[in-house]
């Protein structure tokens, strides 16, 4: 398929620049190992469906064409019921882009959350907790989406209603890799204000309060005291334990509706 009647659409994720460096030095060594997935759009030119980072690296690549299957008389539900179907399989998606899929399904089909659940194979309370999120604007978001992968962090950040505070956490979130404590910390700090209050010296010094992992699975708690860089360098590994727990508990509720 000739590439210059090939569109990407609006919904598509973010594409990191070297990622896709990366991408195009692969596909030109091994080949296109996938076809990308398209339709037909009014105008007579296709749209991307699946494959949208596969499209960006032949371009940025000089490609003339591409392998594609052409899909015809797809609702928008179906449509977008495929991107959402393929980014599950992605652990670097961020809980962001899925919210706005499932907002986009759920609008363009008139779909209740029970409907919109059984559409996407998920218990209702996850689907509910995703439509939570899509009330984030885009654009506090979108620029960071890569980065943005723990649904705690990313549910503290839409208990927020300000969206200035919400980007202001997001850009905490990316900076700092802050667990979902520490966004929740940080977000009543920016909402009184004491955010904007100098912090010295000694107080830095001091001891961030206590540390705490709290892993659900087999109900150890640990505790201790630790200093704020030693916080800092454990935000990393608690975000992952806590995500790999969220994602196990949602694999569970799918499995309890299937």
């Amino acid at each position: 398929m000739e590439l210059e009647v090939v569109d990407t659409p609006d919904y598509a994720r973010q594409a990191d620049p070297a990622g896709l460096d990366t991408l195009g030095v692969n596909m030109e060594q091994n080949s296109q190992l996938q076809n990308v997935v398209l339709i037909k759009k009014a105008d007579g030119r296709l749209e991307c469906v699946i494959g949208n980072r596969r499209v960006a690296a032949a371009k940025k690549r000089n490609w003339k064409t591409i392998r594609a299957d052409i899909k015809e008389g797809l609702s928008e539900v179906q449509k977008l019921s495929m991107v959402a179907s393929e980014n599950d399989q992605r652990r670097d998606a961020s809980p962001f882009y899925t919210a706005m899929l499932y907002e986009r399904m759920q609008q363009a089909g008139s779909l209740t959350q029970e409907e919109l659940a059984a559409k996407v194979g998920k218990d209702q309370t996850v689907v509910s907790d995703y439509l939570i999120l899509a009330q984030v604007p885009k654009e506090v978001w979108w620029e960071q989406q890569s980065q943005l992968n723990s649904m705690r962090s990313c549910l503290e950040i839409a208990k927020v209603k300000d969206p200035a505070i919400q980007k202001q956490l997001v850009e905490a979130c990316v900076k700092d890799r802050l667990a979902a404590p520490a966004v929740k910390k940080l977000a009543k700090k920016l909402q009184s204000g004491a955010a904007d209050q100098p912090v010295s010296a000694a107080q830095a010094s001091e001891p961030s309060g206590p540390f705490q992992f709290l892993w659900k699975g087999n109900g150890i708690l640990i505790k201790g005291r630790l200093f704020k860089p030693h916080t800092e360098s454990l935000a990393q590994y608690q975000n992952e334990m806590s995500d790999a727990y969220d994602r196990f508990m949602e694999e569970e509720k799918t499995k309890k509706t299937a």
